[in-house]
């Protein structure tokens, strides 16, 4: 599990932060300089009409819809406790 604390990026543990919006103008770059020193790892992809992004569990996420009309479709599948 990444150490969000030591990247200084605790702040969005549990959800406890600013609008969505402002974070591609706060913290997008930020992520981006840490994933250039190695200190994390990052993968950014432009999703065209027809296509499909899996994310896996447990990643971390964010979406910039680029386009005036789109449609997400998501599952989130939570077994029970053994």
């Amino acid at each position: 599990e990444t150490d969000l604390a030591s990247l200084g990026l605790d702040v969005f543990r549990d959800g406890a932060r600013q609008i969505a919006s402002a974070w591609f103008v706060d913290e997008l770059p930020r992520l981006q300089r840490l994933a250039a020193e190695g200190r994390v790892r990052m993968v950014e992809v432009v999703q065209r009409a027809g296509e499909l992004v899996y994310i896996p569990a447990g990643w971390y996420h964010a979406v910039l819809n680029l386009g005036p009309l789109t449609v997400a479709v998501s599952q989130n599948f939570v077994a029970p406790a053994a």
